[in-house]
């Protein structure tokens, strides 16, 4: 767990320092509200993190289980029940975050992720503070449920991590993996296209780490071809708000 704490802060830090090439970039890149809400997302996130994923380590090694019939995988191999929870973390995390999009009070929360107007590692962790407990929950849920070990569930989590950080960087792969294999292998070009402005886009490409469930339920949009000029990233009108702002439209609203 405290593995997570210090790779949110060296990444979240790092992300917003590297574009740095004078002390007018410095002042922007540690005043910016985008490192404030990258830095308090990741705050939220970890804290709740540890304190619910203690708790469900608590309950399951007392043997207690939400599901009366589970599947207790903690018989399993360490390696079978890491693979069984990625794969199941990211089809609870791609229905989740569909959810995010189509509901009304959830899109509210999960804009601040997308009000960036250019990415860069530090988006992954640019969350509502509410958002981030939502998305925690399920996750808590699931190992419960399925009596993942708590040690399984934090190096997928590591993983995930990581690929999440990778996903909103501007990392490009090789055409030929981008443009033949991203329905499959998730690159940061695929979710690149669900950042960008529009409707059609932004409601394509959901899930970051399996990009097959996107495939199987006809989300998935191919990435742009490398060089393509004209896209632009972020919520129209919304770029640079902060989590407070965006907190105070959704009391006003609901």
């Amino acid at each position: 767990m405290m593995a997570l704490w210090v790779v949110s802060l060296v990444f979240v830090v790092e992300s917003r320092l590297w574009r740095v090439r004078s002390l007018v970039h410095l002042r922007q890149a540690v005043g910016g509200r985008n490192l404030t809400n990258a830095l308090l997302g990741a705050l939220a996130f970890n804290v709740q993190a540890t304190a619910l994923w203690g708790w469900a380590w608590l309950q399951g090694s007392r043997g207690q289980a939400w599901l009366p019939h589970g599947l207790n995988l903690s018989d399993q191999a360490w390696a079978a029940q890491w693979a069984f929870n990625l794969l199941g973390m990211s089809f609870v995390g791609y229905w989740m975050h569909r959810l995010m999009h189509a509901w009304a009070p959830l899109w509210l929360l999960h804009r601040v992720h997308h009000a960036d107007g250019e990415l860069s590692p530090s988006v992954a962790y640019r969350h509502h503070a509410l958002e981030a407990l939502i998305q925690v929950v399920p996750t808590v849920l699931w190992q419960v449920a399925f009596h993942v070990d708590a040690s399984v569930l934090q190096g997928t989590a590591l993983c995930l991590l990581a690929n999440s950080l990778l996903q909103h960087s501007a990392v490009r792969w090789p055409p030929r993996v981008e443009q033949g294999w991203s329905w499959l292998i998730p690159t940061p070009a695929c979710h690149w296209v669900h950042h960008e402005q529009g409707f059609e886009a932004s409601n394509r490409n959901f899930s970051e780490h399996c990009p097959l469930w996107d495939s199987l339920f006809g989300t998935y949009m191919a990435p742009r071809p490398a060089g393509q000029s004209g896209l632009v990233y972020g919520v129209p009108g919304m770029t640079g708000l902060n989590a407070v702002e965006l907190t105070e439209s959704f009391v006003k609203r609901y």
